[in-house]
């Protein structure tokens, strides 16, 4: 009975691996003919794709410098808050030591 199963179990893993196999090659076909006709379409057109590349290249510069600058804003105003919060702190204890020398 566990030769029978040992088959069954060879089997399907040979029939999987067949399946993976012509799965990969229909995937690299497939992946080669896209890229063929990128190539074709950028010697067609080689002005088109310039400015294409270009406006990817401006909207990822763009995206880059949202970033930095909300990151940048971010840290400004927790800085902000901490000087703000050391103000009020400090400015408390002054309160209290006016208080205590006019007390005492």
């Amino acid at each position: 009975m566990s030769d029978s199963v040992s088959e069954k179990m060879k089997s399907g893993y040979d029939q999987g691996k067949a399946r993976a196999s012509e799965l990969a090659e229909a995937a690299a076909e497939n992946s080669k003919k896209i890229a063929d006709k990128a190539a074709k379409a950028v010697k067609e057109n080689p002005g088109k794709s310039v400015a294409i590349v270009g406006g990817v290249a401006i909207a990822a510069a763009a995206a880059v410098a949202a970033t930095v600058t909300l990151k940048k804003r971010a840290s400004t105003k927790a800085d902000e808050e901490k000087r703000s919060a050391a103000a009020k702190k400090a400015a408390a204890t002054r309160k209290a030591n006016a208080a205590k020398k006019k007390a005492g």
